[in-house]
């Protein structure tokens, strides 16, 4: 699929198969739990009076390939129902197809602003900023729940 039709939803190949519905559903769901685990570990290590050197960067890091495996099957699954839904559904899957890009461009920010000297230098900012990147990942988490896990068990029968 061109970029152009993933914007605009024009479809390209035949309509989402049930059973490709049903595995986008499953993989969205496995990617939401595991990003969410990663998001309470670091919640954890936040509360925490300072870093911790030994769990930290890992816990980072985890976090960091949770979230880029849930934005992989996000992209799947929104460019996949755009070639089925409606267009007031395809309406609704471009909105949150551009609030991804606005979430990846705060996340990389964060990350670029927080490395590990900065975290060590400033831990209480960090904790303060960890904890609102953290919340809007998960106001993203709750948005893709409302809207794609329907469409997918709908497409799923």
């Amino acid at each position: 699929m061109r970029v152009g039709q993933l914007i605009t939803g024009a479809p390209d190949g035949p309509p989402l198969a049930p059973a490709r519905a049903a595995e986008l559903r499953d993989e969205l769901q496995q990617a939401h739990h595991d990003l969410l685990a990663a998001l309470a570990t670091l919640e954890e290590l936040t509360a925490e009076p300072r870093p911790d050197p030994g769990r930290y960067p890992n816990a980072r890091w985890r976090l960091s390939l949770a979230s880029r495996r849930r934005r992989t099957v996000t992209t799947a699954a929104c460019t996949e129902l755009l070639g089925t839904a409606s267009p007031d559904e395809a309406s609704i899957i471009r909105a949150l197809i551009a609030g991804e890009a606005h979430k990846l461009g705060e996340s990389a920010s964060h990350v670029r602003k927080w490395c590990m000297d900065a975290i060590a230098a400033d831990w209480s900012g960090y904790c303060a900023a960890s904890n609102a990147l953290r919340k809007s990942m998960r106001d993203r988490i709750t948005a893709e729940q409302a809207v794609l896990y329907p469409l997918l068990d709908r497409y799923s029968r």
